[in-house]
């Protein structure tokens, strides 16, 4: 094996000028729930293949059990991949993304960026911009467009560091948020 080789890590920079954060649902209860319903209809499934070919007993539960991991492991990878959010910045781009919904934001672009403590009511608020999985830390970013984008992780600091280096102008982290911005609040925000 080279020397050269950089094995990638999920929570800070992955190689030269890309950083890339993940934040996962603190509570696993929906990925082993939905792994366990992989597990079912695998099983399910498994077992009605072993009657169409008429195999012995020992050998359908066999194969019930075998299609009943393949469908627990693909459920519950296919779970823990939507419930999480993933920011990466590149380029002086940040790409957030959970589920389905992505934004793009060039760094320098941020006007406001700051910490911020969500609350259950931030999670269901339903935006394109609200990249909010679970109550708990995160960050705000206020665009010069005036959007505003919320996302939840573990790793602001880090986030607000890169951001900088990567073209954020460094008054996003001193100016106070923005007043006309129209957007439920945190639970707490960091004042400035």
């Amino acid at each position: 094996m080279s020397d050269d080789v950089q094995y990638v890590t999920r929570n800070g920079e992955v190689s030269d000028g890309v950083f890339e954060w993940t934040h996962r649902l603190s509570s696993q209860t929906v990925v082993r729930v939905s792994g366990g319903a992989g597990a079912v209809l695998g099983g399910v499934i498994g077992w009605f293949m072993g009657e169409g070919e008429e195999w012995s007993v020992p050998l359908k539960a066999l194969g019930a059990l075998g299609v009943a991991a393949v469908g627990f492991l693909f459920f519950w990878a296919l779970a823990r991949y939507t419930y999480s959010v993933h920011l990466r910045l590149k380029n002086g781009q940040l790409e957030g993304s959970f589920n389905r919904k992505t934004v793009k934001l060039p760094a320098g672009a941020i006007a406001y960026a700051g910490r911020a403590e969500f609350s259950k009511a931030n999670k269901r608020r339903t935006s394109t911009t609200s990249l909010v999985l679970e109550p708990g830390p995160g960050l705000e970013f206020v665009s010069r467009q005036g959007h505003y984008i919320t996302a939840t992780t573990q790793h602001g600091d880090a986030v607000l560091q890169a951001l900088l280096t990567q073209g954020m102008h460094p008054d996003a982290l001193r100016v106070p948020f923005p007043a006309h911005i129209n957007a439920k609040p945190p639970a707490s925000r960091e004042q400035r």
